[in-house]
């Protein structure tokens, strides 16, 4: 029940504030082989939130997460997690029709996410005091398990496509722009980066990590995805990723053309240790050939996107202020006798000013 408990918690506290209906309670969990299988999960509409963005996800979609722990033998065997298919399809939340209920609750997610950071952060620094040395007997039995995980993680991620489409920022040539991966691997090695097991503690840790056919595209006068049936959507979305540099899809503009990747990673397990002498993230990258390409209208878009956005961010929290200041007087001057019969839809006015 302990190895199951930590399980729990570590899925728990890094996917359940991004989850959609995630139950922890119906976990499959097999114990005793150590696998966690989550299949057929969606994003929260505000799991970017966080990121500070004018956008929304329209479409999350993870297809498979599979987490295999070998608690028998942990010292001695890797701990695997495999994410196959992730599908984000954002759009600007000037595209989304307003819900005042989803918007509360969104908000009431965020905030409450951000009260968790601020305990977590707190936890760490009275722990930090309480510490009486740095040494393998001060951690307790869940950090040392959390430990010996990362040590020995291999991660691997297949079939990844992000994208972002815009149909109001230029109405007559929606366009998107977006990131796909054939896949990621991650894994450890000797200090001359072999694969190895870990067995002992260790200030450091060698990762080495590859990926494959990594892209950037920007489609101008492109078909939207979120006027299509989500199921429609996520395939096309797997339809679109590249699998090297020679198989590609013949309707995307890319940018960046499928390169492969390799990186030599470095991790510090216990930076305090050393006075932060060293950062705690050592990384070197090595790259293919790189294709760069931009045209016209490409260079167009990108050009009028940000300031779009940041007019929309500045003018939604002035109008915010603006309409709200003139809703408390309504409300004051009736002795909020009519207020109950007034209804500002802030964000739909935004919304349609700076559509227009």
């Amino acid at each position: 029940m302990v190895f199951e408990n930590i399980v729990v918690y570590l899925l728990d506290r890094y996917l359940g504030d991004y989850i959609e209906n995630l139950d922890t309670k119906k976990f499959k969990i097999d114990l005793w082989s150590g696998n966690v299988v989550l299949e057929n999960l969606y994003l929260k509409p505000n799991a970017l939130a966080d990121l500070n963005l004018p956008v929304t996800i329209s479409i999350g979609y993870l297809q498979k997460l599979t987490l295999q722990v070998p608690w028998k033998n942990l010292y001695t065997h890797p701990t695997k997690a495999t994410v196959e298919g992730l599908f984000l399809l954002v759009v600007p939340k000037t595209e989304v029709a307003y819900d005042a209920q989803r918007d509360e609750k969104e908000q009431h997610e965020t905030k409450m996410r951000e009260v968790k950071k601020v305990e977590e952060l707190r936890k760490e620094k009275e722990a930090e005091k309480n510490a009486q040395g740095n040494d393998k007997n001060s951690d307790t039995f869940v950090e040392r398990m959390q430990l010996q995980i990362i040590r020995n993680l291999e991660l691997s991620i297949q079939n990844i496509h992000i994208v972002y489409e815009d149909k109001t920022t230029k109405p007559n040539h929606p366009f998107s722009f977006g990131i796909t991966l054939n896949y990621i691997s991650l894994h450890t090695t000797t200090p001359d980066w072999e694969p190895t097991i870990l067995k002992e503690d260790t200030p450091l840790i060698h990762k080495l990590g590859e990926l494959s056919a990594l892209s950037i595209y920007w489609n101008t006068n492109a078909q939207s995805r979120s006027d299509l049936p989500r199921d429609q959507a996520i395939i096309d979305l797997r339809e679109k990723i590249a699998i090297d540099n020679q198989h590609v899809p013949s309707d995307v503009s890319y940018i960046l053309r499928p390169l492969n990747v390799k990186a030599k990673l470095i991790l510090v397990m216990k930076p305090r240790q050393d006075n932060f002498e060293r950062p705690m993230f050592d990384i070197k990258v090595d790259l293919d050939e790189i294709s760069l390409n931009i045209n016209r209208d490409q260079y167009s878009d990108l050009k009028i996107l940000p300031n779009k956005h940041q007019v929309y961010a500045t003018g939604n929290l002035h109008m915010k202020r603006l309409l709200t200041k003139k809703f408390d007087r309504i409300s004051n001057a009736t002795n909020g006798k009519t207020s109950k019969h007034i209804s500002i839809d802030v964000e739909n006015i935004v919304r349609y000013i700076y559509k227009n």
